[in-house]
């Protein structure tokens, strides 16, 4: 009878939907670690000279500086080395945040991806560098400050990797420069632009969260430092450094 048959299909579909969401779960076990007790330590230094955005890291304060590099995958295969390597560096004066990096690519302007030069371009089809920082040091708040290879700026803030504000749209300035070994970018935040905690106490030393990312569209490979892991976002604050 034809209401047995359908009963039938409809038991056979429960266990291929069980082995299915099993099969689901095992995947995601696997992407998903927790966050290094012992987080990767960075460190900004306070800049000596006048620092001009240009996107050229000519000044001598960007070759002082500590360099952070060590880029892991996060797409397409989690944890893997990178495709090419990014140089960043952290400078700060009186009144801005700079960041500077380096995106190595062997084969220059034909490697880059740009389909758009708007504000607020898509997250998923350009190159991009990007910054999140957590100003607020709980691991739960973001604000991302994000560079295509021809300069055009992308930002948000975002709340427990979940609550996206993409309207929000901060002062800040960045500059690039793309040459036959890759492109170089330089970003300048203003303290202003930045939610952070302010110490009770007069001290040297404050601490921030903070997140680089870098896609490299071509090759389909999104890059971190530190790694997070690829079921969440770059705006997964538990995952950044210090």
């Amino acid at each position: 009878m034809k209401w047995e048959s359908d009963l039938m299909r409809d038991e056979m579909r429960v266990p291929l939907i069980l082995i299915a969401g099993l099969f689901c779960q095992t995947v995601m076990a696997q992407d998903v670690f927790d966050p290094s007790k012992s987080r990767l330590k960075f460190e900004a230094r306070k800049a000596k000279e006048s620092i001009k955005v240009d996107g050229r890291l000519t000044e001598t304060d960007w070759w002082r500086c500590p360099v952070a590099s060590g880029f892991l995958q996060v797409e397409p295969n989690q944890g893997d080395s990178t495709m090419f390597q990014t140089e960043v560096r952290i400078l700060f004066d009186a009144e801005h945040l700079y960041i500077g990096a380096y995106c190595c690519d062997t084969i220059g302007y034909a490697g880059v991806r740009v389909p758009d030069l708007r504000r607020d371009f898509d997250f998923f089809t350009n190159d991009l560098f990007s910054v999140s920082i957590d100003g607020f040091y709980d691991q739960r708040s973001a604000m991302a400050f994000q560079v295509n290879p021809y300069g055009a700026l992308r930002d948000l803030l975002v709340f427990d990797d979940r609550l996206f504000d993409r309207d929000w749209d901060g002062v800040w300035t960045a500059a690039t420069q793309v040459s036959d070994s890759g492109w170089t970018v330089e970003m300048a935040i203003p303290f202003a632009t930045l939610r952070y905690s302010v110490p009770r106490e007069t001290t040297t030393v404050q601490m921030w969260g903070i997140q680089f990312t870098r896609i490299i569209r071509r090759e389909n490979q999104v890059t971190s430092l530190p790694l997070f892991p690829r079921a969440y976002t770059p705006y997964r604050m538990s995952y950044a450094g210090d």
